[in-house]
């Protein structure tokens, strides 16, 4: 296992923090980092060719108190309680680390034989944010190309866990992970040890947190459905049917819902389906005319009721890509070229 140089980071990266307060290193000010709670959080891409870079936005769900986080960096997730930002440096080596909401360096992350110039995937959180499952691709990929790790939050591995075809991951509980691969899905008890595998349906897009359930995209007919099928009886129970197809199918963190990105005849929705009685509670329709959505893009906010999401105007000349939310907020279009990554 090889570390990224820490030296590039420390006197060679040129980032300018901007808006919630300088810093540098790990030690901080001794105050209290600024709390990004109601603030919807994008990258900004900048530049072109040999200049071209990203900053972290942070902005009120009506564009407002906008804020530069981070300079010169791409982020990838949020730890649960909304105190550390996962990113990747937006230029050169490309090293990812863990920085808090003022800008204070945390973590640096280790490499694990990961190629510099690709835009890394997001780690997802364990539930109570002190360990992240890690994913990187492997530089001279023989089959199966990425690899799965549990760090800590010093940017410490814990455990290998597997190397996968595929790049849908998560936790389900405190100390069990579980990712989807072309073969099935599997889980592991980071305790007990032993993979387990769920389910040999490669439609499955995502499991529930307690991992009792799991949510497919299947074929019905000439058309598609979305259903929950049992971990225990792997008895199915259709969600939602007669799609033209179904770009992402998700529970909550909490589990209280099952979040859909759908194709239906009209357009594309983002539906929100009530997990404990499966009765569609909401659906949003995204833009349709002379649009095309870059999927997986929709973030859901904190209490459900409004969503980001960053869209494609193919009329455009050049094509021109926004960031839009639509839902309890109203309708508000930020400037062009953002994609949300988080609603806090």
């Amino acid at each position: 296992m090889a570390l990224l140089n820490r030296r590039h980071f420390l006197v060679g990266s040129a980032s300018t923090l901007l808006g919630l307060g300088a810093g540098c290193g790990s030690g901080g000010s001794g105050s209290e980092p600024p709390s990004l709670a109601g603030y919807v959080l994008f990258n900004e891409p900048y530049g072109e060719g040999a200049t071209a870079s990203a900053r972290i936005i942070a902005a009120r769900p009506d564009g407002s108190d906008r804020k530069v986080v981070l300079d010169q960096h791409r982020l990838l997730s949020v730890s649960p309680d909304g105190a550390l930002l996962e990113v990747q440096e937006a230029t050169g080596t490309r090293n990812r680390l863990l920085f808090n909401t003022a800008g204070e360096r945390q973590a640096l992350l280790p490499a694990l034989a990961e190629s510099p110039t690709l835009n890394a995937l997001p780690s997802a959180w364990s539930p109570d944010g002190q360990q992240l499952l890690y994913f990187s691709q492997i530089l001279f990929p023989v089959p199966p190309p990425f690899q799965l790790t549990v760090l800590n939050r010093k940017g410490e591995v814990v455990r290998s866990v597997a190397k996968t075809n595929s790049w849908r991951y998560g936790w389900i509980g405190p100390t069990t992970v579980a990712w989807l691969d072309l073969t099935g899905t599997f889980r592991l008890d980071l305790n007990a040890g032993g993979t387990q595998l769920l389910s040999d349906n490669n439609a499955i897009q995502a499991l529930s947190p307690d991992g009792n359930y799991l949510l497919a995209v299947e074929p019905a007919g000439a058309s598609f459905q979305v259903v929950r099928q049992s971990v225990a009886t792997n008895a199915k129970v259709p969600l939602l049917s007669g799609l033209n197809g179904a770009t992402e199918a998700r529970y909550s963190r909490d589990g209280r819902f099952i979040l859909v990105t759908a194709v239906q005849s009209s357009g594309y929705v983002a539906v929100r389906i009530a997990a404990s009685t499966l009765a569609v509670e909401a659906t949003i329709a995204l833009p349709t005319t002379g649009t095309l959505l870059a999927a997986p893009s929709v973030v859901w906010s904190p209490d459900f009721q409004s969503i980001a999401y960053h869209w494609t105007n193919v009329s455009d000349t050049p094509p021109s890509e926004h960031l839009e939310l639509r839902g309890a907020v109203g309708t508000y279009s930020f400037a062009r070229n953002n994609e949300p990554i988080a609603w806090l």
